[in-house]
């Protein structure tokens, strides 16, 4: 195979404030159809991400911008570039011109795990940018809750001095696996109210607690944030550090108008004061 003949195109991971993948359903009539990131063949003298912004647009609807190229998928008769891109535009419509894509869908980590990909080569790399931060602060990161965070919420949800400022007894393995399960179910939701978030120290990449945004009244665009950190964070400022990150996703993501949180101990209320809140 000759360099003119090698199949050259273009990749788009994009992620939404959701922490959702950007996912087309495709394939040929006569073929089993399966999930794919928008891609495609470059056309002419246009650059790789000129590609890639073209095909998100054919496939999805949506009009992206081109954050970084993230790597490149080469072997003997291909070259796929995969780049990040960011929405700026648009809505979920498919106008390929090939008509081969079925359904335009933003897919969730939970999600991921069950579609049948075009390309199962790429479940892993595609598994770490879901795994990305949702937000970010200067010493930790939130991010979505995974089952096996269950010990590291275990460690400190068994702790008696620190359910005795929570409505909770110290847990047992059996509720801390339970409470976390819930959380991704909750995370799935249809209608999604309710944003529990693992808080995760920058430098050890250590599970330290949980964040969570709650959407008490869409319509009057109220919610609720609250935290549980490590003892051994106690006093470091990360409790308030993750708040301001759930108030400033609540206000910005959600268009809430009005955030409120509950506290029972002066820690949590120095917590609220720095932030703000009366």
């Amino acid at each position: 195979m000759t360099a003119d003949q090698k199949w050259r195109g273009a990749a788009a991971i994009c992620i939404n404030q959701m922490g959702q993948l950007l996912m087309v359903l495709q394939g040929k009539p006569d073929e089993d159809k399966t999930w794919s990131v928008p891609s495609g063949e470059k056309q002419g003298d246009e650059t790789f991400a000129q590609c890639c912004i073209r095909e998100v647009k054919e496939e999805t609807g949506y009009k992206v911008q081109i954050m970084t190229e993230l790597f490149c998928k080469e072997r003997e008769n291909y070259e796929v570039r995969y780049f990040l891109a960011q929405v700026i535009g648009g809505m979920a419509q498919s106008q390929d011109p090939d008509e081969l894509i079925y359904d335009v869908q933003w897919t969730s980590l939970q999600d991921l795990s069950t579609k049948k990909l075009t390309y199962p080569e790429d479940q892993e790399v595609l598994n770490a940018y879901l795994n990305r931060p949702l937000l970010q602060s200067k010493h930790l990161y939130l991010r979505e809750c995974l089952q096996q965070d269950w010990k590291s919420i275990h460690s400190y949800a068994c702790d008696p001095q620190v359910s005795r400022y929570q409505s909770w007894d110290p847990q047992t393995e059996v509720e801390s696996q339970a409470y976390v399960a819930q959380i991704i179910a909750d995370a799935a939701a249809q209608l999604r109210n309710r944003y529990a978030l693992a808080i995760i120290e920058n430098e050890t990449h250590q599970c330290i607690g949980v964040g969570e945004l709650s959407i008490r009244d869409r319509m009057n665009r109220v919610g609720e944030v609250a935290y549980v950190v490590h003892p051994d964070y106690w006093g470091k400022g990360y409790a308030t550090e993750a708040a301001e990150q759930l108030i400033i996703f609540g206000f910005l993501q959600h268009k809430l108008h009005r955030i409120y949180a509950t506290c029972d101990h002066k820690g949590s209320e120095r917590v609220m004061q720095k932030l703000g809140m009366k």
